[in-house]
């Protein structure tokens, strides 16, 4: 469950809405979760491994088997549990994501609507949902259709027809914040910047008012016309609590807005004055019942009113929900309870968690589906019976360092080129992590380097002038033939067990398109965790092998996948090769 909200904050920097009408509220007891009513008693019995609040008449929950579905009041599954993960319903549409497959969102009968051509999806605002494709973010409408297309770094939710968004300035090279409308206009300018340090971004619309920074270090509010009406003095914060319970967002509500001056919390009107002044370590919003949770110096919660009295006193190590309705849940010790409007028990504390996450619904879906068969084309273009990715027994260093001009020679050893970044991405999900390029001649020549020394002279007692090697340089060997290359993997949603199926689509399209024929490996028995292909025609030796793990510059890549090819200039023979292959293989495999 966690997760969730950890990915929900740091991609998409979107607040909590709060929901006026909880009747059911999701409990933990023992190790399952379950829902009761605001008197304690249970309405759909402990048996979740997770439980979220109801939204357009229907929880989201996770089964004993890890599955999301969703639940009715009857606590009667209304669609089954078989998704990977979910989000709450929002605007009468859930994002879901099925084992190996791209987002979909559904209807309240579980009838897929649409499915996305994204890695990820969040949930509806405003009748817009932000998606993310190849490291961007845009929006679709709740037909599917791209309304925004995906141009930016992050995208926030919709709130009063406008959007945060931000994209790298191209001068500057810095990220930076503006606002759009719906068609995807820039409304107020890409000029606000966001506080790295405590993840503080520019927040959304709320009462006309949107906080907002334009050097990352104090924070103000401005209107929608991009001005503004209350000049930045404020300290940039973001909740980073991960149970995510609406503590001093940024924004304003009935009125008031909860800013952070140094280490305390206070509140203040739209006018920018103080009507409470900074002195709570922690603050929540206060409610249409005109009263908010706040966290004293002794760090207990309590209640206060609008001119900043408490109501009930600081007692409390936590407030899951304050008064949103006429109840609030609140945790003593290592159990929660709830309060009725007087501050007076209806339910002791007993539960051993509440999840109350009310933003939760917006959170980001990420999915693991994965084109095995463009992956595996799009590393082997440029590729036939006599050549891979343009290298074949022709090839020389000259070639090679027109491929890399950035090459050090700190990369070079002699009868091969390491390249530890050779940016050649795949695609958004796979990426090369290391390329090495071997040779028939040695790589290089030393070259000396002189410098002269003065030397004395015991015989004549006397200083002289002598030329002595300081250091060799080395030159590039510009005519060594290349005799074959090997490429690292470093996948980036590909799992372990899943990397055998990218090795297993490269060697199908070796078959077909190199018209090479798979060797017989009695001694390989290829895993989910582990195997080896080794491939052969006319021209080239192809070796694609695949690991759980592998340590690259002293960092684990898990998994961990090769592509490693010879020609005819190797300095052995494909048979020797394949069996020093095989050999190696099963030795790191005991």
């Amino acid at each position: 469950m966690k997760n969730i909200i950890i990915i929900f904050i740091l991609i998409a920097f979107i607040s909590c809405k709060k929901n006026n009408d909880i009747k059911l509220i999701p409990i933990k007891s023992g190790d399952k979760w379950g829902y009761i009513d605001k008197q304690g008693k249970f309405i759909i019995n402990t048996q979740f491994e997770e439980a979220h609040l109801f939204r357009d008449g229907l929880a989201l929950v996770k089964s004993n088997e890890n599955k999301f579905g969703f639940i009715g009041i009857d606590g009667k599954y209304v669609i089954n549990p078989t998704y990977k993960s979910a989000n709450s319903f929002s605007e009468e549409l859930a994002c879901v994501i099925s084992e190996n497959s791209k987002p979909q969102f559904i209807n309240k009968e579980g009838k897929i609507i649409f499915t996305v051509d994204a890695d990820a999806c969040g949930g509806f605002s405003e009748g817009m949902a932000p998606f993310k494709i190849k490291g961007k973010w845009g929006y679709i409408d709740k037909d599917g259709t791209i309304k925004i297309n995906p141009l930016y770094e992050n995208a926030n939710m919709f709130s009063e027809g406008l959007a945060a968004v931000s994209k790298i300035d191209t001068k500057t090279k810095q990220k930076k914040w503006g606002f759009i409308n719906k068609e995807g206009e820039i409304k107020i300018d890409f000029q606000f910047i966001e506080d790295t340090i405590n993840s503080c971004a520019p927040s959304y619309f709320s009462e006309g008012l949107s906080f907002v920074s334009n050097d990352g270090n104090k924070w103000g509010f401005i209107n929608k016309e991009g001005n503004y009406e209350i000049n930045p003095q404020f300290d940039g914060w973001f909740n980073l609590d991960l149970n995510f319970e609406d503590k001093g967002e940024y924004k304003f509500k009935n009125g008031k807005a909860a800013i952070k001056q140094g280490e305390t919390w206070g509140y203040i009107d739209k006018s920018g004055k103080y009507i409470i002044n900074p002195q709570f370590l922690s603050v929540q919003d206060f409610t249409s019942s005109g009263n908010a949770a706040v966290q004293g110096s002794d760090k207990k919660y309590g209640f206060i009113d609008n001119d900043g009295k408490y109501i009930v006193n600081p007692q409390f190590d936590n407030v899951k929900l304050g008064y949103v309705s006429d109840f609030a849940v609140v945790q003593s010790s290592d159990k929660y309870g709830i309060l009725n409007e007087n501050g007076t028990y209806i339910v002791n504390p007993q539960f051993d968690d509440v999840w109350i996450c009310n933003g939760c619904w917006l959170g980001i879906q990420y999915s693991d589906y994965v084109d095995y068969e463009t992956l595996a084309n799009n590393f082997f273009e440029n590729s036939n019976e006599e050549q891979i990715r343009n290298i074949s027994n022709r090839t020389t260093m000259q070639d090679i360092l027109g491929m890399y001009p950035k090459t050090s020679m700190d990369d070079l050893n002699a009868y091969d080129l390491k390249i530890k970044k050779p940016d050649l991405n795949m695609n958004n999900e796979l990426m090369v992590a290391q390329a090495n390029y071997y040779f028939s001649d040695k790589t290089y020549t030393d070259i000396p380097i002189y410098k002269i020394v003065k030397k004395y002279n015991v015989w004549s007692e006397s200083y002289y002038n002598d030329r002595v090697i300081d250091y060799y340089d080395k030159k590039y060997n510009d005519n060594a033939k290349v005799t074959g290359a090997s490429f690292i993997f470093a996948p980036f949603r590909i799992g372990v067990g899943n990397s055998k199926k990218l090795a297993e689509e490269l060697k199908n399209i070796a078959i077909n398109k190199l018209k090479m024929q798979p060797k017989s490996l009695p001694a390989i028995n290829n895993i989910d965790k582990n195997g080896l292909f080794i491939l052969t025609n006319e021209n080239m030796l192809l070796d694609i092998s695949y690991y759980n793990d592998k340590i690259i510059d002293e960092k684990t890549i898990t998994p961990y996948l090769m592509v490693l090819f010879v020609n005819k200039n190797y300095h052995i023979s494909f048979e020797e090769e394949e069996k020093s292959l095989v050999d190696n293989f099963t030795e790191r495999n005991r």
